[in-house]
């Protein structure tokens, strides 16, 4: 915080830059629960003995394993019907023997009508029985697939429900996961401030995080409502579900200020003043009131005249004598880093 002092100096080279007028911006601090929209619960979709499972903390990508299972007994019937498969399969075989030029064994009488209606008959049978057991084969395929659980979306496991060694049944859970790359910010905020939001409102959570725009607005009560904020990628913030933030929700602009830089402004026992050099090298100090900040920026209220100068670097003193030299005049780059403050302010995601 700067200190202006009240005895003139040898030194009266100064850092100095004017106001420029720009509205304010209503704020309100709260803290916010980050939530995930992918909360999923793995669980077992065969019975099965845990061989391997991920552990808490873990990152994976879709498709990747998440746990195995192994089931002796469903092995062991596994290759118990693929050869009964086999077998009928051979018995098919032997049928369609049996029914093959079955047409011209009719013609010579060497094989009676009746004959041949009963082989057709158990070649139909042997294909059958066939094809029931391939779709039985297939199902304890699917069972055997069903012993590896895989990642139907990217995530973090965040609990385990069970150890390696246990036995699960189908449906029991093995992991919780979450997705926060597909996250949002929940927020309560007092049904009257809530008559203030707009349609370009936003929620940031710190520096150099995205704007998000509100997305929706959910009454809660007769007291207030929950706001909740487009879906933004955090997966590199290093915090999990249902974390709690501080956040910043920004309403609509408000009234005209003048812009300083904060270095500009000196609080003197809970009176914030700044030193001005007006158009004609004359030194004052003149009150100011906070309104509004906006990075390195605060808006205040008070009177200042085209012209007026205010000081960021160097003393002055109000009797001053000697010449001002004005080492730096940092107007138009200090207004260039305010209007890109702004500029990233109206671009929130979810747009």
């Amino acid at each position: 915080m700067l200190l202006h002092s009240l005895n003139a100096m040898s030194d009266t080279a100064v850092v100095v830059h004017r106001p420029w007028l720009a509205p304010s911006e209503k704020q309100y601090r709260t803290n916010a629960t980050l939530k995930s929209r992918y909360l999923i619960e793995y669980k077992a979709r065969s019975d099965g003995t845990v061989t391997s499972i991920l552990s808490v903390g873990r990152r994976f990508s879709v498709g990747d394993t998440l746990a195995d299972q192994k089931n002796e007994l469903l092995q062991l019937s596994m290759q118990r019907n693929e050869s009964l498969a086999q077998e009928l399969e051979a018995e098919r075989d032997i049928a369609k023997l049996d029914v093959d030029n079955l047409e011209a064994l009719v013609r010579s009488n060497t094989v009676s009508a009746q004959e041949a209606k009963t082989r057709r008959l158990a070649l139909r049978r042997s294909q059958a029985r066939l094809d029931a057991q391939h779709l039985g084969v297939k199902r304890m395929q699917q069972s055997l697939a069903d012993l590896t659980t895989v990642a139907v979306r990217q995530g973090t496991v965040i609990e385990r429900h069970t150890n390696i060694g246990e036995y699960l049944e189908t449906g029991e859970p093995l992991l919780t996961a979450v997705d926060m790359s597909a996250a949002q910010y929940w927020l309560t905020l007092p049904l009257k401030e809530a008559e203030e939001l707009a349609a370009d409102s936003f929620v940031t959570a710190g520096p150099g995080q995205r704007p998000l725009r509100v997305e929706t607005v959910i009454p809660t009560g007769r007291a207030s409502v929950t706001l909740v904020t487009a879906e933004h990628d955090a997966s590199d913030l290093n915090i999990g579900h249902l974390a709690v933030r501080p956040v910043i929700l920004h309403f609509a602009p408000q009234e005209q200020v003048s812009w300083l830089h904060r270095d500009a402004i000196a609080n003197y026992k809970g009176v914030y003043r700044v030193a001005v050099i007006d158009a004609d090298q004359n030194v004052t100090f003149r009150q100011v009131e906070p309104r509004a900040q906006k990075g390195p920026f605060t808006g205040v209220t008070g009177e200042f005249d085209e012209g007026d100068r205010v000081l960021i670097r160097g003393e002055l003193s109000a009797d001053q004598d000697q010449p001002i030299r004005i080492a730096e005049d940092l107007t138009e780059t200090l207004k260039a880093q305010f209007a890109s403050l702004l500029s990233e302010g109206r671009k929130p995601a979810g747009r």
